[in-house]
């Protein structure tokens, strides 16, 4: 008889893991892709290499500012 009720509660406790598990992945799907209240892994990846292009360019923009800063400082000195 016990080997009975715990055997029902484990299949219990099973039964309500999967249910829970199952719920998660649906509001999951929910927000993702129903509400559109997160953004998806491949928008995430896409955005992460938008913003690696920006930084790239920005580096690039500040080390030339860096070298015009430098030629008018060389120039400002000559006529000095």
């Amino acid at each position: 008889m016990a080997h009975t009720l715990v055997r029902g509660a484990q299949q219990g406790l099973a039964f309500l893991k999967q249910m829970t598990e199952r719920n998660q992945r649906y509001v999951g799907e929910l927000v993702v892709e129903e509400w559109r209240l997160a953004p998806g892994a491949l928008e995430i990846a896409y955005f992460a290499d938008q913003v690696d292009d920006v930084q790239s360019h920005a580096s690039r923009l500040s080390a030339r500012f860096d070298a015009l800063e430098k030629r008018l400082a060389a120039t400002e000195t000559e006529r000095a």
